[in-house]
């Protein structure tokens, strides 16, 4: 899958994609608050967020993130 130009800069490691509730509306790279992370079982972290490279909104809804 290529990275679009506007997520390059961050490590492949802290992209997501995640369904921007901001100004896009739409399916958007954006990056994780902290690495390495867990979205599931017991090492699940719950003070997660992802923030939209394209309009800033953050994102704490862990369970509906795509990892790459």
């Amino acid at each position: 899958m290529q990275i679009p130009k506007y997520a390059q800069h961050v490590p492949r490691s802290s992209l997501v994609r995640i369904v921007c509730r901001g100004a896009c509306q739409v399916v958007r790279y954006a990056e994780v608050s902290k690495t390495p992370w867990s979205s599931a079982g017991p090492n699940m972290d719950m003070e997660l967020s992802a923030r939209c490279l394209v309009c800033g909104y953050t994102a704490d809804d862990n369970y509906n993130w795509m990892r790459l």
